[in-house]
């Protein structure tokens, strides 16, 4: 299994297309495309049948952003929750779209996002859904 995220340039549309795709032969498997986030990243479970999509969020036009997970399930692409970080955090400042997804057997799932020297490098905490 492969699962890839993208869409149109980030300057012009934040990207939305979320793929499921056999690794072997390119065959689509499943395909969405998510109205009004952006999707920064993308990761297969690889316990669960789950997929876990990166957004970059805002509680209203030109509020800051943050990172949130968007879980799907594999076999129909249907969500089934979302994992939000409480908004006393640092915010992504410019979306969350240099973001990248690491799953840990033990501690949950990582967003670590860094936009340039300045602002540094963001790591965010979810825990795993029951």
């Amino acid at each position: 299994m492969l699962v890839i995220a993208g869409g149109i340039d980030y300057a012009l549309r934040p990207p939305s297309r979320v793929q499921l795709l056999e690794a072997t032969s390119g065959t689509v498997l499943e395909d969405t495309t998510l109205a009004d986030v952006g999707v920064f990243a993308v990761a297969l479970d690889p316990n669960r049948p789950l997929v876990y999509v990166g957004l970059s969020v805002h509680d209203a036009p030109g509020d800051p952003a943050f990172p949130a997970i968007l879980i799907l399930d594999r076999s129909t692409f249907a969500p089934v929750g979302r994992l939000d970080v409480p908004r006393d955090v640092p915010d992504c400042t410019f979306d969350c779209y240099k973001g990248v997804i690491a799953l840990s057997d033990a501690n949950g799932i990582y967003v670590a996002w860094g936009f340039n020297a300045i602002n540094g490098t963001r790591v965010y905490h979810f825990s795993y859904p029951d």
